[in-house]
């Protein structure tokens, strides 16, 4: 991000697209980012390969993904199915990226869902994925996929459920290192974008350190027309960010990556509804 303009320089979103309504949200997300940064938009649909070779096996039981009803799971059936989901999803990415006129471009992959999507995440600026994927076994919890790229990603990411958009007013959190100033810039921008209301959180268990954070956040937004609110959390955990996120009324939630364990980010994106842009 340059310090030099009020925009980040984000020239490409990667967004991962598996038919599921929560990709499309990511999608909706993506594409919400892009259009203030004029960002190019690529889907990505991955053929799962743990589900094709389940579907080769010869004594390869019914299962309900990814069909409506239970079927009895087939190669070729697989293969068709995916094949139409992939076309689905750029169909959706093509429609939403054309209705604001953003450069887009869509390619299919096979393979482990996670590496594939953390490999080709390293060729974007953000990763833009569903909380939770389509699984295999139905249940609502931090889908298998993002708990992995939480863990391993290396670019800043950006994580969406259903039902849910980036809106005001945006939540950021600064946990005393300098790391924290790309997530607070970040938070500008976005909270320039939706009404200029920025609550920000600091981690921070004595005074002296709160004091040095504000003056750090206001040295990094100076120029900017927001309208910052500040709260000092002495609990560094997923519980304190989720509750204080929650009693603000966060419209997204942004953060460096190592402003918790990977464990507490985990805890903290399965308490949290709104969308968590994690730098």
């Amino acid at each position: 991000m340059s310090q030099a303009s009020d925009e980040p320089k984000v020239r490409r979103i990667l967004v991962a697209l598996d038919g599921s309504d929560h990709s499309l949200a990511a999608l909706e997300a993506a594409v919400d980012l892009a259009r203030g940064l004029k960002s190019e938009v690529e889907g990505l649909f991955i053929e799962d390969s743990r589900l094709l070779r389940m579907a080769a096996l010869p004594v390869a039981s019914e299962c309900p993904y990814p069909y409506d009803t239970t079927a009895r799971l087939d190669l070729v059936r697989m293969e068709r199915v995916l094949r139409a989901q992939a076309e689905q999803a750029r169909r959706a990415l093509r429609r939403t990226c054309e209705r604001y006129r953003l450069q887009w471009s869509f390619r299919v992959l096979r393979g482990q869902v996670a590496s594939q999507l953390l490999e080709a995440a390293e060729g974007a600026d953000v990763l833009s994925i569903g909380r939770l994927s389509r699984p295999i076994v139905q249940h609502d919890q931090l889908g298998s996929t993002a708990r992995e790229i939480v863990a391993y990603t290396r670019r800043p990411l950006l994580l969406t459920q259903r039902g849910s958009s980036i809106e005001g007013p945006i939540v950021a959190v600064h946990h005393g290192a300098d790391e924290a100033q790309q997530a607070v810039l970040m938070a500008g921008y976005l909270a320039l974008r939706t009404g200029g209301y920025l609550n920000m959180l600091i981690l921070a268990e004595g005074a002296q350190t709160d004091k040095r954070c504000r003056a750090q956040i206001a040295s990094w937004l100076r120029g900017k027309r927001l309208f910052i609110r500040y709260q000092r959390l002495g609990e560094a955990s997923a519980a304190a960010l989720a509750q204080a996120a929650e009693a603000q009324q966060g419209g997204a939630l942004v953060l460096d990556l190592a402003a918790l364990p990977v464990e507490e980010l985990h805890a903290l994106l399965e308490m949290v509804e709104c969308p968590v842009l994690l730098m």
